[in-house]
């Protein structure tokens, strides 16, 4: 009965050292599924990240990569498209988008290919390579149809048919106890600590899921790695009612 985080975007080494003791102290506890778009390559080169390969190699953590680190197999990162865990498939969720309606007429594989280039042609000096990523961008964020409520509803319908499953993705939480479908908020690890206040308006979400009568607890993160309150609402979740 894992932990859920999706969607963290780690961008700079100040993120990526919070997310790890997050992660870890949770995995002291249970599993830990991670639902992809860990770390954001498309907006941070992956050879200025300072990021360990092992960090992410414990027996409690399952890394799904996502769009943003579709490259993280080809950096050696264990990893996996989808996982199927207690007959529940997990997965990050960018391939349902590429056969929405809302997403035109590319296919997952040229979406893949996309996301891929975005990632490798960061970190080149090449001028030309620079103008092509610009390109390659608009392209996606032309394709795409940027309203996360609207595009988190159509995944939602999608998936429903599938049933069993969970994914990210769109930043937006959609659930079905019945249908036994959810789509996670985004765990968006904040840029800068004030006082111990976080700059974004919105917290960083974790869940916890019962993944025999598939009830959900969430509960927030923080940049002190403070787990107490995930520990509660595991508490919460597994006294809950079949």
């Amino acid at each position: 009965m894992p932990y859920l985080l999706a969607d963290t975007h780690v961008k700079t080494n100040e993120q990526y050292q919070i997310l790890i003791r997050w992660v870890h102290k949770l995995a002291e506890d249970d599993d830990v599924i991670l639902l992809g778009d860990i770390l954001d390559f498309t907006k941070t080169p992956f050879m200025e990240l300072e990021y360990v390969v092992s960090d992410f190699d414990h027996p409690h953590i399952y890394y799904i990569y996502g769009n943003h680190d579709i490259i993280t197999k080809e950096l050696g990162f264990k990893c996996y498209d989808q996982l199927k865990y207690d007959g529940i498939l997990f997965e990050h969720g960018h391939r349902f988008e590429a056969l929405l309606r809302s997403t035109g007429f590319i296919t997952p594989e040229e979406y893949n290919e996309m996301y891929k280039r975005v990632c490798y042609e960061l970190n080149t000096d090449n001028i030309l390579a620079k103008i092509s990523l610009r390109i390659r961008r608009s392209i996606i964020h032309v394709k795409r149809n940027f309203n996360r409520r609207s595009m988190s509803r159509e995944l939602f319908k999608h998936i429903s048919k599938i049933r069993n499953i969970v994914v990210g993705h769109t930043h937006y939480e959609l659930y079905s106890k019945t249908k036994r479908v959810l789509i996670c908020d985004d765990a968006k690890i904040p840029d800068l600590q004030i006082s111990g206040k976080t700059t974004t308006k919105n917290k960083p979400i974790g869940y916890y899921l019962r993944t025999d009568t598939f009830d959900i607890e969430k509960f927030e993160l923080n940049t002190r790695s403070d787990i107490r309150p995930a520990l509660n609402a595991k508490r919460k979740c597994l006294h809950s009612k079949s």
